[in-house]
């Protein structure tokens, strides 16, 4: 099971959903999971659905060939994802004491600037600036999606995991709940990222030679453009010389990511002397066991 799974939606049901707007992007409509250790971590829990939205969801998940419960969305928001939000953390390593606050959710928060007013970090903004510690992340928003938080340390990838999201009715949302730090060496994260990038392409080609040989006829498709108003602004067309053009864009686009390194600062503490008092104290004040579970099958 790779760590970045997927299922296109069959090409009929894209093609028809999509028809208005039918650039690369929308092409890629599907499912897509994060799967670690035989668990699909963005499974969504049944029970958080009632008995007619399972119903409902069950039907639709028939009529695109997609798995049943798992997001339904643009594959592309995945991996755009990693690329340009995780990717860039996973070349340097971080410190010794940022990786410790970053294995601990209760002092990563309190360094957070939501909690720019705790007395530990209230001495002056520059100090708080410090104890912002960048890292990599899945997920920018675009669906309901656990959290994880990537970074690398010891030359390895850690990717903090959160899947204890409740709804109103305290019934989790996702089928695997729970709260770790997953570890993987950081060649075979690598491995895993390009080979997600060598998949999505080749499906994706693959779904432009469906279009080219079972819907000839489908392109070109013009849009008309408005403004908020309604006041028109032009159309804009879709032609599968446009559609190619971009597929071989996309195509270049792991190259691309591989040149966008994030610079770690692996004296940070020797750098930043009280920055790091503080954070020492914060941790020491605010214990918090986790499990740190290697990630095999990769």
């Amino acid at each position: 099971m790779p760590l970045f799974d997927f299922t296109l939606k069959n090409i009929k049901q894209t093609l028809e959903f999509n028809h208005s707007s039918p650039c690369w992007f929308w092409l890629t409509d599907g499912s897509y999971n994060i799967c670690i250790n035989g668990k699909r971590l963005l499974s969504y829990h049944p029970d958080s659905f009632t008995a007619a939205e399972q119903a409902q969801l069950k039907q639709q998940a028939r009529k695109n060939g997609l798995p049943f419960c798992e997001p339904d969305y643009y594959i592309v928001r995945l991996y755009e994802d990693l690329l340009h939000d995780a990717l860039p953390y996973t070349w340097h390593n971080v410190s010794e004491i940022e990786h410790q606050c970053l294995l601990n959710p209760a002092a990563h928060r309190l360094a957070d600037k939501k909690h720019w007013d705790n007395p530990i970090l209230d001495e002056d903004i520059e100090l708080l600036e410090k104890c912002m510690f960048r890292y990599g992340n899945f997920g920018s928003g675009h669906m309901l999606m656990p959290e994880f938080r990537v970074w690398r340390y010891a030359d390895e990838i850690y990717i903090y995991w959160n899947g204890k999201h409740k709804n109103e009715h305290g019934i989790s949302y996702f089928q695997h709940t729970g709260e770790a730090v997953f570890v993987i060496s950081h060649h075979d994260f690598m491995r895993e990222a390009h080979d997600f990038h060598h998949r999505l392409m080749n499906a994706m080609a693959e779904r432009i030679h469906q279009i080219q040989t079972g819907f000839p006829d489908f392109y070109p498709v013009v849009q008309d453009i408005a403004d908020k108003d309604g006041t028109p602004m032009g159309e804009t067309t879709y032609d599968l010389a446009g559609l190619l053009a971009e597929h071989r864009e996309r195509e270049r686009e792991w190259e691309q990511a591989l040149q966008n390194k994030n610079a770690g600062n692996p004296n940070f503490e020797q750098d930043n002397l009280r920055a790091g008092i503080h954070l020492r104290q914060l941790l020491a004040d605010n214990p918090y066991p986790i499990d740190i579970i290697r990630i095999t099958g990769c």
